[in-house]
């Protein structure tokens, strides 16, 4: 039982231990609103149903935020976490990050610039393929360090500036090219949190259902050379009831051995003579000493 409950509390710790972590490696980043500037601003509309939502863009007059500054990004950070919702989807419709970076090889700022799904195969090979088909809240990564890695010929250890960070999303604008096809979607932009985790373009992919969240584990991560596990809500909860079926599995095993260990010892004890007791054991033990003391004596006498 209380090598269950010393398992328990060990869990509860490592835990508490990850969720801390995760706090600190994967910081919000601070963004500054533009004003009079809202989610549903940020958009214009471009050819082939296309629309783009500029975050942030100092050329761009439709931007949501202002560009964040070099200061506001932590060290050792590899990729941007975009968090948005959606609402009033009717056909399913794919949407990719497009951004100019910067790297920190050397104070070199060597740049990085994606702007096209042509990039992302020239680039890795793949497109970056991610399809919303329903309502939800949704968090999208943007692979920075993989991409640079790929692209460039150096970056260094961590990102230090985006310059500009937008998303194009496929099959939503208008023929007319002046709002979206449907009346009731709407976008709200939630926030961008900053990621120690490099992403590759495939573990960014998401092919529809159930919103999914990346699920980070830093500790992890380190031990893997940053590769990650993201996690859809639904195995997360799967998860949490394995470990609660293990517990109870773990209490019952040292319960059941409790009861074996009473068990033997009972039966040790119905077999010893119905006399038998702590007391006249240590009764014989002081008296086979005594003996043993007088012998010793009587041995040295006759010696002498």
């Amino acid at each position: 039982m209380k090598k269950a409950k010393t398992a328990v509390l060990v869990l509860s710790a490592a835990t508490a231990l990850s969720l801390i972590c995760t706090s600190v490696y994967a910081s919000e980043l601070e963004l500054e609103t533009l004003e009079g500037h809202t989610s549903a601003s940020c958009f214009t509309y471009e050819k082939n149903n296309t629309a783009w939502a500029h975050l942030w863009n100092p050329y761009n007059e439709a931007s949501l935020y202002n560009t964040p500054g070099e200061s506001l990004y932590g060290e050792g950070i590899q990729d941007l976490i975009v968090k948005f919702s959606v609402s009033g989807v009717e056909e399913p419709f794919t949407v990719f990050p497009g951004y100019q970076a910067y790297g920190d090889e050397e104070g070199d700022n060597e740049e990085l610039s994606i702007w096209s799904q042509d990039d992302y195969i020239n680039a890795v090979g793949t497109e970056y393929v991610y399809t919303i088909d329903r309502d939800g809240t949704y968090e999208l990564a943007v692979p920075f360090r993989a991409m640079a890695d790929a692209a460039t010929d150096f970056w260094g250890e961590n990102l230090v500036r985006v310059g500009i960070l937008e998303l194009c999303f496929n099959g939503i604008g208008n023929d007319d090219m002046t709002g979206f096809k449907y009346d009731n979607l709407a976008f709200e932009f939630l926030g961008v949190r900053q990621s120690k985790i490099s992403h590759s373009v495939e573990e960014c992919a998401f092919n529809g259902g159930e919103p999914i969240k990346f699920i980070e584990e830093e500790s992890a991560s380190d031990a893997n050379d940053n590769n990650t596990d993201d996690i859809p809500a639904e195995e997360t909860e799967t998860t949490e009831e394995q470990q609660t079926t293990a517990e109870e599995s773990t209490e019952t095993a040292a319960n059941t051995t409790t009861e074996e260990i009473q068990q033997s010892n009972a039966s040790d004890s119905s077999s010893e003579p119905s006399g038998s007791s702590p007391v006249l054991i240590i009764v014989i033990v002081i008296i086979v000493v005594l003996l043993a003391a007088v012998v010793i004596i009587i041995v040295v006498k006759k010696r002498k």
